[in-house]
Protein backbone atom coordinates (compact mmCIF):
# COMPACT_ATOMS: atom_id res chain seq x y z
CA UNK A 1 0.00 0.00 0.00
CA UNK A 2 1.40 3.73 -0.72
CA UNK A 3 -0.16 6.66 0.72
CA UNK A 4 -0.86 9.96 -0.84
CA UNK A 5 2.28 12.61 -0.62
CA UNK A 6 -0.28 15.29 -0.28
CA UNK A 7 -3.14 14.05 2.26
CA UNK A 8 -1.51 10.63 3.65
CA UNK A 9 -4.03 8.92 3.36
CA UNK A 10 -3.92 4.98 2.09
CA UNK A 11 -3.96 4.39 -1.46
CA UNK A 12 -4.99 0.68 -3.38
CA UNK A 13 -2.03 -0.22 -5.34
CA UNK A 14 -1.95 0.69 -8.91
CA UNK A 15 -4.01 3.86 -8.06
CA UNK A 16 -3.20 7.11 -10.62
CA UNK A 17 -5.08 9.99 -8.32
CA UNK A 18 -5.66 10.20 -4.33
CA UNK A 19 -10.02 9.68 -3.93
CA UNK A 20 -9.43 12.28 -1.24
CA UNK A 21 -7.52 15.24 -2.15
CA UNK A 22 -7.42 14.17 -5.80
CA UNK A 23 -3.70 14.76 -6.37
CA UNK A 24 -1.91 12.74 -8.82
CA UNK A 25 0.21 9.35 -7.89
CA UNK A 26 3.29 9.51 -10.41
CA UNK A 27 3.82 6.20 -10.55
CA UNK A 28 7.02 6.42 -12.75
CA UNK A 29 9.52 8.72 -11.64
CA UNK A 30 9.99 9.36 -15.30
CA UNK A 31 6.92 9.36 -16.60
CA UNK A 32 6.81 13.70 -16.54
CA UNK A 33 5.64 16.45 -14.73
CA UNK A 34 2.08 15.78 -12.83
CA UNK A 35 -0.84 18.17 -13.15
CA UNK A 36 -0.81 21.17 -10.93
CA UNK A 37 -3.95 20.42 -8.39
CA UNK A 38 -5.03 24.32 -7.91
CA UNK A 39 -5.42 24.72 -11.64
CA UNK A 40 -5.29 21.35 -12.74
CA UNK A 41 -2.91 22.48 -15.79
CA UNK A 42 0.62 20.60 -16.41
CA UNK A 43 3.25 23.46 -15.42
CA UNK A 44 5.57 24.61 -17.94
CA UNK A 45 8.67 25.29 -17.31
CA UNK A 46 9.79 29.46 -17.91
CA UNK A 47 12.34 31.31 -19.67
CA UNK A 48 14.98 32.15 -17.02
CA UNK A 49 14.79 36.15 -18.97
CA UNK A 50 12.41 36.47 -16.38
CA UNK A 51 15.01 37.25 -13.79
CA UNK A 52 15.79 40.58 -15.85
CA UNK A 53 12.74 41.82 -14.09
CA UNK A 54 13.56 41.77 -10.59
CA UNK A 55 17.08 43.03 -11.63
CA UNK A 56 15.50 45.80 -13.39
CA UNK A 57 12.81 47.09 -10.89
CA UNK A 58 13.87 45.08 -7.68
CA UNK A 59 11.14 44.27 -4.92
CA UNK A 60 8.35 45.50 -7.24
CA UNK A 61 9.81 43.41 -10.31
CA UNK A 62 10.56 40.73 -7.68
CA UNK A 63 6.45 40.75 -6.78
CA UNK A 64 5.51 41.20 -10.42
CA UNK A 65 7.25 38.01 -11.33
CA UNK A 66 5.95 36.22 -8.47
CA UNK A 67 2.55 36.59 -9.18
CA UNK A 68 2.79 35.92 -12.86
CA UNK A 69 4.83 32.85 -12.56
CA UNK A 70 3.71 31.50 -9.35
CA UNK A 71 1.60 28.87 -10.83
CA UNK A 72 3.93 27.74 -14.17
CA UNK A 73 7.10 27.74 -12.82
CA UNK A 74 7.05 28.28 -8.39
CA UNK A 75 10.64 27.70 -7.97
CA UNK A 76 11.04 30.67 -10.90
CA UNK A 77 8.77 32.46 -8.94
CA UNK A 78 10.49 32.03 -5.56
CA UNK A 79 13.87 33.28 -6.85
CA UNK A 80 12.70 36.13 -8.95
CA UNK A 81 10.76 37.09 -5.59
CA UNK A 82 14.39 36.93 -3.64
CA UNK A 83 16.08 38.33 -6.14
CA UNK A 84 13.94 41.92 -5.95
CA UNK A 85 14.08 41.35 -2.05
CA UNK A 86 17.74 41.13 -1.75
CA UNK A 87 18.39 43.77 -4.37
CA UNK A 88 16.34 46.53 -2.16
CA UNK A 89 18.32 45.18 0.84
CA UNK A 90 21.82 45.68 -0.87
CA UNK A 91 20.68 48.92 -2.14
CA UNK A 92 19.34 50.43 0.88
CA UNK A 93 22.55 49.37 2.98
CA UNK A 94 24.53 51.03 0.53
CA UNK A 95 22.38 54.07 0.98
CA UNK A 96 22.59 53.80 4.83
CA UNK A 97 26.68 53.36 4.43
CA UNK A 98 27.32 56.19 1.98
CA UNK A 99 24.46 58.58 3.97
CA UNK A 100 22.38 59.38 1.15
CA UNK A 101 18.99 59.45 1.18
Amino acid sequence: MNFCPTCGKELPDGSTYCATCGHGINQNKESGPTRNRDTGKTPRKRSAWWYIVPILFSLVGGIISFFILRHDDPKLAKNCLIIGAALTGIALLVMIATGTS
